[in-house]
Parts: C-alpha cells; sequence; structure tokens
C-alpha cells in the first residue's frame, strides 16, 4: 500500500518488506494499492519496497517492469470516463536504498496524456492537461513487436493499462492484444503536432482517428505500407494536415481529411506531397481543406509530386476553400497527380478562392 511519503510502515507512508537473505523476484507481479488519501511525496523522493539486509544483490525482476521503467499510479478523475487517470509518475530502482533493495523514485513529473482503453475497446490518446499542454505526439506501430508506439519529447505521458510498458517519461508501448477497436486521439487546446507514422499492414485491429481540437494544430502523416484492417476507417482532423511521401490504404473503410485552415499564411488545409490514399471496397475517400487567411499560397487542397487518390468502388470528394490575396485557390492538384474513383464510385470536386481549381503543368 502507498499513503505518502511519510517513511515505511507509518501513517500516510508505504508498506516495506524487509528481508534477511536474498531477494529472488523470478518475474513475479508487483501490485501497489493507492491509498484513499495519498499524497504525492517531493520529486526525488525514494521510497523502499524491498529491504534487502545483505551486501548481495537482487536477482531478476517483477513482471514487465525492467530497471527504469516508468511506473504511473491512478487517481482520481473529476471528469469520467475514465473514473482513474494517470498522476504521479515513478521510476523503479532495483539498486534503490544502499545499494541493494527495491525502490520507487518519485519524478518530477506527472502525466499530462493519459494512454487508456475505453469501454469499447478503443486505444485512446486523451489530453489530461485541460488543454494547457503543447502535445508533440508521435504514434506508430511497431510491427515487429506488434505494439503500438507512443511518443512526446516534450510531455509527460501515463497509463494504467496492465499489458503496456514505460521504458521512459516521453515513450510508452502498447501491445495491440490490449485493445480491440480504433486507436483515437485527441489532444483538447494549445498548437499541437501530431504526427501518424507507419501503422503496419493489417496490424491494427480496426483504424485511426485524430482529432487536434482547438487551437492551430498540424497533423503529420508519414507511413508507408500503411493497411488497415476491414471495417477500419481514418479520419484525421486539424487544422493543418500533411501527407508527406506516404501511403495510406483501407481494406473497405473511408478515409476523411478535415484541414479547418487557421490564421497567417503559406497554410494549406491539406498538403500531399508524393503520397497516395486508397479506399478499398465501398470505401470512400473525402477532403476537406481550408487554407491560411492572410497573404500567399493559402490552398485549400493541394496535391503534389505525383500524389494520388484512389477508390475501388467509392466516391472522391474534394471541397478546398483558399484564402488570403494571392495563390489561395480552393483546390490545385499538380500534374502527375492522379484521381481515380473506381466502379460507380463518383468524383467531386469543389473549389472557392481566389482560383477555384489549378491544375499546374509542373
Amino acid at each position: 500500500d502507498l499513503e505518502g511519503g511519510a517513511g515505511a510502515g507509518v501513517a500516510s507512508g508505504h508498506d516495506q518488506l524487509v528481508v534477511a537473505g536474498s531477494v529472488t523476484l523470478n518475474n513475479s507481479d508487483l501490485d501497489l494499492v493507492i491509498g484513499s488519501g495519498f499524497t504525492a511525496p517531493a520529486a526525488g523522493t525514494e521510497l523502499i519496497l524491498i529491504d534487502n539486509d545483505g551486501a548481495d544483490p537482487v536477482t531478476g525482476e517483477f513482471n514487465g517492469l525492467p530497471d527504469g521503467t516508468i511506473i504511473t499510479l491512478g487517481i482520481n478523475n473529476p471528469t469520467p470516463p475514465p473514473t482513474l487517470i494517470p498522476g504521479q509518475l515513478f521510476e523503479i530502482d532495483y539498486q534503490g536504498g544502499d545499494g541493494n533493495d527495491v525502490s520507487l523514485v518519485v519524478l518530477a513529473e506527472t502525466a499530462t496524456t493519459n494512454i487508456w482503453v475505453d469501454g469499447a475497446g478503443n486505444l485512446k490518446v486523451t489530453d489530461i492537461d485541460g488543454g494547457n499542454s503543447t502535445d508533440n505526439l508521435t504514434i506508430r506501430v511497431d510491427s515487429t513487436t506488434s505494439e503500438v508506439v507512443i511518443t512526446d519529447p516534450d510531455n509527460a505521458l501515463g497509463t494504467l493499462i496492465n499489458g503496456a510498458v514505460q521504458p521512459s517519461v516521453g515513450e510508452i508501448r502498447v501491445p495491440v492484444a490490449e485493445f480491440t477497436g480504433d486507436i483515437m486521439v485527441g489532444t483538447e487546446g494549445e498548437d499541437d503536432s501530431i504526427t501518424i507514422g507507419d501503422l503496419g499492414n493489417l496490424v491494427l485491429p480496426a483504424g485511426i482517428m485524430v482529432d487536434g481540437g482547438d487551437g492551430f494544430d498540424n497533423i503529420r502523416y508519414t507511413g508507408s505500407g500503411s493497411v488497415l484492417a476491414a471495417g477500419g476507417n481514418a479520419s484525421f482532423t486539424g487544422e493543418e494536415i500533411d501527407f508527406q511521401f506516404s501511403d495510406l490504404t483501407t481494406t473497405d473503410g473511408n478515409i476523411s481529411l478535415d484541414g479547418t485552415g487557421g490564421t497567417g499564411s503559406n497554410h494549406q488545409g491539406i498538403h500531399l506531397l508524393d503520397s497516395d490514399l486508397t479506399a478499398g471496397g465501398t470505401g470512400s475517400v473525402t477532403l476537406n481543406g481550408s487554407g491560411g487567411d492572410t497573404a500567399n499560397s493559402n490552398q485549400g487542397v493541394l496535391l503534389t509530386n505525383e500524389s494520388s487518390i484512389t477508390t475501388n468502388n467509392g466516391a472522391i470528394a474534394i471541397d478546398g476553400s483558399g484564402g488570403g490575396m494571392v495563390a489561395g485557390r480552393g483546390v490545385q492538384i499538380y500534374s502527375g497527380s492522379t484521381l481515380t474513383a473506381g466502379g460507380s464510385g463518383a468524383l467531386m470536386i469543389d473549389g472557392t478562392g481566389s482560383c477555384l481549381l489549378y491544375t499546374s503543368p509542373s
């Protein structure tokens, strides 16, 4: 039990196991129970869980907790769901105390983003800092280990998923087996950056949905060879959406990109740079883009470097609204880029701005 930082075996302190002899953990489970009145101790405080009396080192480690792993303690969520959210972060140390004890070291960081699985089986990446943190998230799939890897070099992440591993404050790895639905990313306020990397070939159980929330949010997709499973849709909503040298394919789901634009110049709502979108089955592709509102180069939807949008038997709908004074084209498609609506799928393009639809020769 953990109640606070008052010490071992006292009120507002923590339980401690004192061992006379050797300590062999043998991959056993560590079950931490947080008291209802838990108060986080000061950063750097060491809570010794196992006091090893001799000089011999601890043998082995707890299940899924190699030395230096980050452990998150849950706190009550004032606006559930979920009921509990990550709070204080600790680092486990098997050379703690006088050098051969097992301890938790209190870190200065508290989690600003929660990685959790909701009741419908969706893996959710959610801002829990009231939208006050500027997120710099990257989400990708490690196909070798079948894990979803979430990183943020600028903020602390937290998770209460039993099977997840947190090797550092800014990285969490979640086995794909831990969820059955979509990956859903929501960053709320501030000017956030969200990068979606490789999603693997039929590795995920469903699709991916990203919503940047308020502020000026840039969503960047850099994945290659990514194919979503049957029933999986891809949906990205932010002020600026960039696909760069990438491709995304659905088995039979829809692809929807909504770039709402923002203030300033040189803001394309949606930009496909040498990238390919393919919707299989009856899946459709929908692009809604708005450019920036001042100066130049504020295209609503921009396709360059031989990008392509293809459907098997679904519609392609592109709606672009340019902004500013010059080159604020609603839809700009460079030569070499292609739009192919297969089967009975319709192709619809609507552009507004200083130029409605522009196809460049180069």
